[in-house]
């Protein structure tokens, strides 16, 4: 069997059908290039993937996952309109969203909460179909979701999951592979846990908080701080956030799983709130503290952990580990005030972490380095 090729260039017709055009991204399985159908006369989006993604046990679930993925239809899916992984060079045809990513809004400093709302809506109605059919997004961020321009204003579409994403999942054991941007990853998928629905919504949480503030819940300024708050506590909030709001985002980011709600709930909770403008206060250094925790709720009691000697044993490993990285991180940061010497200080490095945890913590790391 000859080795796949990926495309040297647009403007190659694949499969007799699809002509490529320009480039629209590329990443780790492979390049997006808008294209035209020549049979139907129609503009669509071609992923055309990397040869060693549908190989092996990628190709079974990659098989799988394309079965599942045609019968999900919603508003807000990218449409997949066919499948082929034994041409060479493998790729799948999708429905082209002609418009910007929310990233780029964001960006453009159109953040408000008339496109976080319709961001909730839209993105959590979809993960509902999504979750229903047992799939997992694992990548929930703003570059992820497509806005497709419409008579009144922008249609929120989520992208660059399923059977790419479900592809490059089955690697997640495997060296340098990262699954989800950090700044947008829930506590126990920074733990290494097996990611789950719920790790979606808390992802979808940050998302809406940055789409309506125009900052991040957890600015990368400040490396060892945040990775505290991803493990264990909620993010904050601004002050003048307006009640609604700040019961939908505050549920959404539960540090326990089991305490966020479904895709179908937010979806209700969006619904109601109001689109109307929300301008927050901007940070200065008489308002440094733009943010304060939400207060613990006295009628959720806490399980006595201490009564698991197991979840003893876990905990303990896991703090061991957050302390070592913390203090490499905080080496780092100090360094960064200390006077130039003669001689320049050696890059910090991290202890050895199993994946994806050494991944995440790298791009941590990475975030405070000179």
């Amino acid at each position: 069997m000859s080795t796949p090729t990926q495309p040297e260039s647009s403007e190659t017709v694949l499969g007799d059908r699809f002509l490529l055009a320009e480039l629209l991204g590329s990443g780790g399985s492979g390049r997006v290039f808008a294209a035209t159908d020549l049979q139907l006369e129609r503009r669509v989006a071609v992923k055309v993937f990397s040869p060693t993604i549908v190989s092996g046990t990628d190709g079974v679930r990659a098989r799988k996952e394309t079965t599942i993925l045609a019968g999900l239809s919603h508003p807000a899916l990218v449409t997949l309109h066919d499948a082929q992984l034994e041409h060479d060079p493998p790729y799948i045809v999708m429905q082209l969203i002609d418009g910007p990513t929310l990233a780029d809004a964001i960006a453009n400093g159109d953040s408000s909460a008339k496109l976080a709302r319709a961001v909730a809506i839209n993105v959590a109605g979809a993960l509902d179909v999504v979750h229903s059919s047992g799939i997992v997004h694992r990548d929930i961020k703003p570059s992820n979701i497509l806005l497709s321009r419409t008579e009144d204003g922008h249609q929120p579409v989520l992208a660059d999951f399923g059977i790419a994403v479900e592809m490059d999942a089955t690697r997640i054991t495997q060296p340098g592979i990262t699954i989800g941007t950090a700044a947008y990853l829930s506590p126990e998928q920074v733990k290494g846990y097996s990611p789950s629905p719920a790790g979606d919504i808390y992802s979808l949480g940050l998302v809406l908080i940055e789409a309506l503030t125009g900052e991040r819940a957890f600015p990368s300024a400040s490396a060892h701080a945040t990775m505290l708050a991803r493990l264990d506590t909620d993010p904050s909030l601004p002050q003048d956030l307006p009640g609604g709001w700040r019961a939908m985002l505050t549920a959404m980011t539960a540090a326990r799983p089991e305490q966020r709600p479904s895709g179908r709930q937010v979806v209700e909770m969006a619904e109601s709130l109001s689109q109307d403008a929300y301008f927050p206060q901007p940070a200065t250094a008489s308002t440094a503290k733009l943010t304060e925790p939400m207060p613990a709720s006295p009628a959720t009691p806490r399980p006595d952990k201490s009564r698991n000697p197991a979840r003893r044993v876990i905990a303990s490993i896991s703090l061991g580990v957050v302390a070592l990285v913390i203090a490499v991180i905080i080496v780092a940061t100090v360094n960064l005030n200390q006077p130039t010497a003669a001689q320049p200080s050696p890059t910090p490095t991290l202890p050895a972490l199993e994946e994806p945890l050494q991944s995440h913590m790298q791009e941590l790391l990475d975030a405070v380095t000179p």
